[in-house]
């Protein structure tokens, strides 16, 4: 999960579910 923080930046660091929930929602607007 670290990793993946680094890769994608900090806006791993909050939560996978609400960073899903943030890319639903602007995908869906």
């Amino acid at each position: 999960m670290r990793d993946s923080k680094v890769t994608d930046g900090p806006v791993l660091t909050v939560e996978p579910a609400a960073w899903s929930a943030f890319v639903h929602g602007s995908a869906a607007a």
